[in-house]
């Protein structure tokens, strides 16, 4: 949409950490892969805007959980 019109998109995401908040609080045996599957999931969601950032004005997130008691983007080592 930058290059044909010209202006910068603005991308706003409502509670996109909702999915991995709802797999920690079930605390059901089996959830670690779908809860590694859906933080790949978003981590590959994020790295687009990461590569699209030239054409971005700004992108607004919103989540429910704290970053600074969840770590849900980090690579584990």
């Amino acid at each position: 949409m930058h290059k044909k019109v010209g202006v910068q998109a603005v991308v706003i995401v409502d509670e996109f950490d909702k999915p991995l908040l709802d797999l920690l609080e079930t605390g059901n045996p089996g959830d670690e892969t779908l809860l590694d599957a859906n933080r790949e999931e978003l981590r590959n969601f994020f790295s687009t805007f990461k590569a699209a950032d030239a054409h971005l004005r700004f992108v607004l997130l919103t989540g429910i959980t704290k970053f600074s008691q969840v770590s849900l983007l980090s690579i584990p080592q």
